[in-house]
């Protein structure tokens, strides 16, 4: 084999490795970007289930309340 065949085939395979390590790069890149938007959606769904389980327990509370005056307005209804 020449040696400017060997010196083409080094070429090659270093443009090659250069193309593999910016590709690595930009996944990196790219793999710590979704990182985080999976971090802040996480934190995102935290607080909305959190302001789901509030709403839950304001709408129990209301429930409960409503269902005391129905009872209290049936008592009133009743004929003594």
């Amino acid at each position: 084999m020449e040696s400017s065949q060997l010196l083409q085939q080094f070429e090659q395979i270093e443009y090659k490795v250069d193309y593999l390590l910016e590709a690595c790069k930009a996944f990196e890149t790219e793999n710590s970007n979704l990182r985080e938007k999976v971090t802040q959606l996480e934190i995102e769904l935290q607080k909305k289930n959190e302001n789901e389980a509030g709403f839950n327990g304001v709408k129990s509370q209301i429930r409960s309340r409503l269902d005391a005056l129905m009872t209290k307005l049936e008592d009133i209804q009743k004929p003594t």
